[in-house]
């Protein structure tokens, strides 16, 4: 069978072609895949390399999609020092490799910067569908990067309720003032900055962690009756009478979430057990169990995100990429007959 093009994708180039109502679309049918039963997980589900004397830290997620029969994996690198997260700001960290399952053959490697912030931002979208009361008006978030960005223009791209108000609060004042100024002239939204997390909680129709922040900063008697909480920070953020307090806690996937500190913290102290999680978001979408059932239902979904979707999204950036003649076309492999090893 011919082999398929190999194409080199740069994060401009993801720019041009990445579509955010598109890629919730495929995020959500990428759930539907998971509750069908329909993906292959590398085991174990993340590999990590912490290299002695450094402050770079390199995981490995990998998965095989086999509806639309694509593997790949997700190959990231994190320096958490000041240096390495300007330099990340500026140069790739973060690459997704496609291969054919059928061949073993790699067709794509990607620059994942702006892909996985959107495909980030889009799982909000798709979880808040099926998990937010339509009739909220407030936005939330806790935290003021990349992700924090990309999930307000999801949010607005969805179209799931009018957004009259966004509040955000991030450790730094310049950051969320930035935040603000940057969101509010780029989407056109009314974004208000708060100097503590209590008066986002506290007005909240849906709220977003996205932190990196170590410390707790939502507490659950600042959340109002109705809100949909949406945790995808690195570490602890929300106290732990909340994943117990809400009506119902959710995850994106539980095998995956179990890698998150918090998780695995409630879980050995006892003040969560795998009891206290209701479903797996695909098996909401899949209607196999239920969303909000009340408007005055508090939920909580606890993200550690899926490299499913980021999988998904890259390989349809892939086929647009090739219909529309768009990236670096690379030879690899022998372009000769087969030669004796060092000739």
């Amino acid at each position: 069978m011919p082999a398929r093009p190999f194409v080199y994708l740069s994060d401009d180039d993801v720019r041009a072609l990445l579509d955010v109502k598109q890629a919730i679309r495929i995020a959500e049918e990428t759930l539907l895949a998971h509750a069908r039963d329909q993906v292959d997980w590398c085991e174990p589900r993340q590999i990590i390399l912490r290299p002695a004397g450094s402050d770079t830290v390199y995981k490995q997620k990998a998965c095989a999609l086999r509806d639309i029969n694509v593997a790949g994996m997700r190959v990231i690198g994190l320096n958490r020092s000041d240096e390495g997260i300007a330099l990340a700001l500026h140069h790739p960290s973060k690459y997704i490799l496609l291969s054919d399952p059928d061949t073993g053959l790699f067709f794509c490697i990607m620059e994942e910067h702006w892909s996985h912030a959107i495909r980030t931002g889009v799982c909000v979208a798709v979880a808040a569908k099926y998990l937010a009361r339509r009739d909220s008006r407030v936005v939330g978030m806790i935290g003021a990067g990349f992700m924090a960005k990309a999930t307000l223009l999801a949010l607005r791209e969805a179209d799931l309720f009018p957004i009259e108000e966004v509040r955000v609060y991030s450790k730094r004042p310049h950051s969320r003032e930035a935040y603000a100024r940057e969101m509010r002239e780029g989407l056109g939204l009314n974004v208000v900055a708060c100097d503590s997390p209590q008066p986002v909680c506290e007005a909240a129709d849906v709220l977003v962690t996205a932190s990196s922040a170590k410390e707790l900063l939502v507490f659950d008697r600042w959340l109002r009756p109705g809100v949909f909480v949406y945790s995808m920070g690195e570490f602890q953020e929300i106290e732990a009478p909340v994943y117990r307090g809400v009506d119902r806690l959710y995850v994106d996937d539980w095998e995956h979430c179990k890698l998150k500190v918090d998780i695995q913290t409630m879980l050995a102290d006892g003040s969560l057990t795998e009891d206290d999680v209701y479903a797996d978001l695909g098996e909401v979408v899949a209607g196999l169990k239920d969303g909000r059932r009340a408007p005055e239902e508090r939920l909580l979904l606890r993200s550690q995100g899926l490299v499913t979707q980021d999988i998904a999204i890259a390989y349809w950036l892939y086929q647009q990429a090739v219909a529309r003649q768009m990236g670096q076309h690379l030879r690899v492999g022998h372009q000769t007959a087969a030669s004796p090893i060092g000739v």
